[in-house]
């Protein structure tokens, strides 16, 4: 007779307990539920933060946690998302200026003489977050 089922073995090459296999199965899926739920709410803190506050901050650099987007990081502890599609996005170096209670902000690249000059304006609610 043929055994097709899949046997979860230990070390020893003995079967695991049922209770064991539940055990790591719920330790798993707790860990990832609870990551996800901890980012969608410092997404959503980062959100509100970004609304209310005015500010000129500089970006310090990029992560890309994921192949759709690019999470930019800003020297006041604030977070911008672009599209990893969008070319024309921020660089390191640029500065991020904006006024109060609005989601939109320009964004300045700085000339090779140290001046910057205006790149563009977008608005943090199109984030792909959002």
């Amino acid at each position: 007779m043929n055994n097709d089922k899949v046997k979860v073995f230990s070390l020893n090459g003995e079967r695991q307990p049922v209770w064991l296999r539940i055990a790591i199965a719920s330790i798993a899926i707790l860990y990832f539920g609870g990551y996800s739920i901890y980012t969608s709410k410092e997404w959503k803190r980062n959100k509100e933060k970004f609304y209310k506050e005015g500010f000129s901050a500089l970006v310090m650099y990029k992560d890309n946690n994921s192949d759709r987007f690019y999470e930019y990081h800003l020297d006041n502890e604030l977070k911008v998302c672009f599209k990893i599609a969008d070319t024309t996005s921020m660089a390191e170096g640029d500065s991020v200026v904006k006024d109060a209670n609005t989601y939109y902000y320009s964004v300045y690249r700085k000339n090779a003489d140290g001046s910057y000059i205006f790149l563009s304006t977008y608005n943090f609610d199109e984030s792909p977050f959002n």
